[in-house]
């Protein structure tokens, strides 16, 4: 998780995706990291059963960080008026 932590930190962005796998020996080896991932929720196949908690949860805080900046910009147009 450290390491996940620091390239969030050195990305620098409030929504990124990495996609990687994690070795036998705890080592992370990374396809990529970027501000551009797409999340989607998998079909009900089964097969999906062990990723479908996680990806709704970040589904779930991306639309709170979305809702959060249209409400941050509204209120800051409001007091610009």
């Amino acid at each position: 998780m450290n390491a996940l932590s620091l390239i969030c930190a050195t990305l620098g962005l409030e929504y990124s995706g990495i996609d990687f796998a994690l070795a036998t020996d705890g080592s992370i080896l990374v396809f990529e990291a970027n501000a551009t991932m797409i999340m989607f929720l998998p079909t009900p196949d089964r097969m999906w059963d062990y990723c479908r908690r996680a990806i709704s949860t970040a589904l779930e805080a991306a639309t709170r960080m979305l809702q959060r900046r249209v409400s941050n910009a509204a209120a800051s147009a409001r007091t610009s008026q």
